[in-house]
């Protein structure tokens, strides 16, 4: 939010302290690094300051490192409030447009106590997150098993390598098994895992097709012939 998370604010540009106001309906498109993660921080702060409870608040991001990055620069500034020097305060709320009163002053400084006191906290989440929780709340009604657990990449790579070792034991499928070794050989572990992670999107497709349909399928794609000897092919 310029010099740093924890130096003063930059005042905000006419557009930004318009979308910035919680009374308004904003939609911001802008290029990355150019402040949107910064007018959705001060838009929260001014609904706080506006004496929105802090868990009537919701912002959804794409990814867990914005929603960190922006639950930590709302707690690290309201922290900063809470034991600054009153100009330095009064300087930030006229940085993002709200009022200087001494009432305005006064909440601004209780408001990081106010965000600790709340149970949830802020809720600054991903969407991901959001709609786990959502489904959650209503497994029935979302026709998922109550208590289900998301799987998320680190849990999915274990699975992935626990089928992996469990079907590598398996001494009577060797076809299998000399697939495997023909991947692992021409491109490494690396490879392997990298296709293994790559099949499960396409598992539907993979049960309904027959071995038998496989060469077809690469002769038509690779513009050959359905028959003719290997030396022709090549």
């Amino acid at each position: 939010m310029s010099g740093g998370k924890t130096g003063a604010l930059l005042p905000l540009l006419p557009e930004q302290r318009d979308a910035a106001d919680p009374q308004v309906h904003a939609w911001v498109a802008a290029s990355a690094g150019t402040g949107k993660t910064q007018v959705l921080t001060a838009r929260v702060l001014r609904l706080l300051l506006e004496g929105v409870r802090p868990e009537a608040i919701l912002c959804l991001t794409f990814t867990k490192l914005a929603a960190a990055e922006m639950q930590d620069r709302v707690m690290q500034r309201l922290a900063r409030w809470a034991g600054g020097a009153e100009a330095e305060l009064a300087a930030d709320l006229k940085a993002i447009g709200a009022a200087t009163d001494a009432a305005t002053l006064t909440r601004a400084r209780g408001l990081f106590a106010a965000v600790l006191e709340t149970p949830a906290g802020l809720a600054i989440q991903t969407i991901h997150s959001f709609a786990q929780g959502l489904i959650a709340s209503f497994p029935v009604e979302a026709g998922i098993t109550p208590g289900f657990q998301t799987l998320d990449d680190r849990a999915g790579a274990l699975l992935r390598r626990r089928v992996l070792a469990e079907a590598l034991t398996d001494t009577g499928n060797q076809p299998f098994l000399a697939d495997v070794a023909e991947i692992a050989i021409d491109g490494g572990e690396g490879r392997l895992h990298e296709i293994m992670a790559a099949l499960p999107r396409h598992g539907a497709t993979l049960a309904d097709m027959r071995v038998e349909a496989v060469e077809p399928l690469l002769r038509r794609a690779l513009g050959l012939g359905d028959g003719g000897s290997e030396a022709a092919t090549l």
